[in-house]
């Protein structure tokens, strides 16, 4: 069950927390011009496996505990179009966004967004993915498993973009095209679910996360005994939080700070086990070093099949 639920640990988390900073700023009082309203954005793909009247009750229910705190009161918004963020950021209509990578690296060159903050799970920001098969299979690489059965996490599920982007990638350095590569592509909830067909023989393949694979094993250590990885991808991030870049850097120290003190006391801790979280890290350009390679990678490989 704990492996389940590392595997639906949903980006979720960092628009809860985009919130809920707020919570810590009593004591994080810096003077600058009075500001009566923060705005924050939070893509649809930052939640999983949540219908839509769900998320917008959760987020109306989170802004009203920071309502009227260090930004006097907070106005949030869910978007299902990376056009509408865009034109919200353009009009100064958004200050604070909660998105994935891909939407960064989509955003960044076409409106005003500055990173600030990446998700922390487990011991890291950083995620590595794996591709496992059976090691009695006979497969040994991407090109063993043309014509086989793969199981890949739902596209909905957390980090449920970069696992597709990531198996295309490899298949189309193979000449191939994802959809007609393998037999069939299933999709699942779970890890125990991804893992136990391979398990059993019942599929030849999977791609987790390196977390989720430990937890896994140590649950049950028949798996990491009978699984092997062929091929993995490592250095890649989760949940990006950006500010418009033209907010005061005031404004954006404020945010910036009631984010990362969530983790020094017991109220703080709560919050980010209540989202499964374990911290934030500030920014860093090289942390997105990796993700922006593939995502290079994965554009390059599909022009040239054009």
């Amino acid at each position: 069950m704990f492996a389940t639920v590392l595997f639906r640990r949903c980006f979720f988390c960092a628009s809860g927390l985009l919130i809920l900073f707020c919570a810590s700023q009593t004591t994080h009082v810096i003077a600058e011009e009075a500001i009566d309203k923060i705005r924050l954005g939070f893509s649809v793909n930052a939640f999983v496996n949540i219908p839509k009247n769900d998320m917008k009750i959760a987020v109306q229910v989170l802004a009203k505990k920071v309502a009227g705190k260090t930004f006097g009161s907070v106005d949030s918004h869910i978007y299902d179009s990376i056009s509408d963020i865009e034109n919200d950021l353009k009009a100064k209509k958004l200050d604070g966004l909660a998105i994935t990578p891909d939407e960064f690296i989509h955003l960044r060159q076409r409106a005003p967004v500055e990173p600030a903050m990446l998700t922390v799970a487990g011991s890291s920001h950083e995620i590595e993915l794996l591709l496992l098969v059976r090691k009695d299979s006979g497969i040994n690489g991407v090109e063993d498993l043309k014509g086989r059965v793969i199981t890949l996490p739902m596209r909905n599920a957390q980090y449920g973009a970069i696992y597709r982007i990531w198996v295309e990638t490899l298949v189309m350095k193979e000449k191939g095209a994802i959809d007609t590569f393998f037999s069939s592509i299933n999709e699942a909830e779970s890890v125990s679910k991804a893992i136990m067909p391979v398990f059993f023989r019942k599929v030849a393949a999977c791609v987790i996360t390196r977390q989720a694979f430990e937890v896994s094993s140590e649950l049950n250590p028949q798996i990491s005994r009978e699984l092997k990885v062929i091929k993995q991808i490592g250095r890649l991030v989760g949940g990006v939080i950006v500010f418009r870049k033209d907010l005061s850097d005031a404004s954006k120290q404020k945010m910036r700070q009631g984010l990362l003190d969530l983790e020094k006391d017991q109220e703080g801790r709560q919050l980010l086990m209540l989202f499964h979280l374990n911290g934030l890290a500030l920014f860093q350009p090289e942390y997105m070093k990796s993700t922006e390679m593939l995502y290079a990678e994965h554009s390059r490989l599909v022009a040239r099949r054009r």
